[in-house]
């Protein structure tokens, strides 16, 4: 009587590489009529250029984990009230009119030379965008004598 061995086959799966994201501008000019806005962005630890807006790395998805922003009252003595909008569309260039995936309204609440308003939004669940993406931030305010600190973070797997 022969015996028949069956080995064990054992299935490791890798959990999928994961590469560090970041958008962000620091002390950007608010503009009254929107615009989109320059931003840097860094994968891993390389930063690119600022561009106006970003494509999601092809075979990639980003996942979204935070966005923050703030408006800062920098000029003349004025309330500055704006919006930040992250916009997207499958491909293509960027413009104002595309869809809005998020908007965040600030105001530095005060009359007073660098007062500030901030915001931070957190997506436990990360807010997705698939390969190819392309994205950006528009911004709009009620005055052109504040300035613009704006964050996103995230990552790429």
């Amino acid at each position: 009587m022969t015996q028949q061995v069956t080995p064990n086959i054992v299935v490791v799966r890798q959990p999928p590489t994961k590469v560090t994201f970041s958008l962000t501008a620091a002390a950007v000019t608010t503009v009254t009529t929107e615009a989109l806005l320059s931003m840097v962005s860094v994968r891993g630890v390389t930063a690119a250029g600022a561009a106006t807006s970003q494509t999601v790395t092809t075979g990639k998805t980003l996942r979204i984990t935070s966005i923050t922003i703030a408006v800062v009252a920098s000029g003349a003595a004025a309330i500055v009230q704006g919006n930040a909008i992250l916009r997207a569309r499958a491909s293509g260039s960027l413009v104002t009119t595309d869809p809005a995936l998020w908007r965040g309204r600030v105001s530095s609440n005060s009359t007073v030379q660098q007062s500030a308003g901030w915001m931070s939004a957190t997506f436990p669940d990360g807010l997705d965008l698939p390969s190819g993406t392309v994205f950006g931030f528009s911004t709009i305010a009620s005055v052109t004598t504040g300035a613009w600190d704006i964050s996103l973070n995230g990552y790429e797997f």
